[in-house]
């Protein structure tokens, strides 16, 4: 990221090859998660005031200036889409600070977007099973919260925590979540949402 002369923040992708720039991608929006995936570049951003004020996920082709296809993630005035998944069949799940996850279908089209009431800062997607997992933010008097949700948004479990904030989720071959916290601690949790260790 970086202002320009009307100290507007924009955002820029670049490709590098044997330490040469081979492309470079900019936007009117500050860029927060980027994805290469078959082929593609996939982008988070967050809200900008040169255009139309949204955050935006964006799928780009490399050595091309025109986005494949671009959605606007309007939940609010201010907004990021930090957290970007995607499925097998290459839809693109978007969250971050923002009120409401998003799904948008391979070619753009828009799928659902689900209302969260916190901010959905950490996504993973269990390929085996296809399932999603959200982990949302917590605060001073708010527990964070992990959602395990099918690939249409709907909720199979919640699995409460401290009072913190998940920043980073994965899962491995045997569907155990792994989740990492702003205090440092990682916390292990079953299919069954049972804590393992942490």
């Amino acid at each position: 990221r970086y202002r320009d002369q009307n100290d507007d923040e924009r955002g820029f992708v670049k490709m590098i090859k044997n330490n040469t720039i081979t492309w470079t991608y900019t936007m009117d929006n500050g860029i927060w998660k980027v994805i290469a995936h078959e082929g593609k570049i996939y982008v988070g951003t967050q809200w900008a005031s040169l255009s139309d004020g949204a955050a935006k996920i964006k799928r780009l082709t490399p050595n091309s200036q025109t986005p494949d296809w671009s959605y606007s993630a309007d939940d609010r005035d201010f907004n990021q889409i930090t957290s970007l998944v995607i499925d097998a069949d290459n839809s693109v799940y978007g969250g971050g600070l923002t009120s409401h996850i998003h799904k948008v279908l391979s070619d753009g089209t828009p799928d659902w977007k689900i209302q969260t009431f916190q901010n959905t800062v950490a996504l993973a997607i269990d390929p085996i099973n296809e399932y999603l997992y959200t982990g949302t933010h917590g605060g001073p008097d708010e527990k964070f919260e992990i959602s395990k949700r099918d690939l249409d948004g709907n909720i199979e479990w919640n699995f409460t925590g401290g009072q913190d904030m998940i920043y980073g989720l994965e899962i491995d071959s045997n569907g155990y979540i792994y989740a990492g916290d702003g205090k440092g601690y990682i916390t292990k949790i079953s299919p069954e949402k049972d804590i393992v260790w942490s």
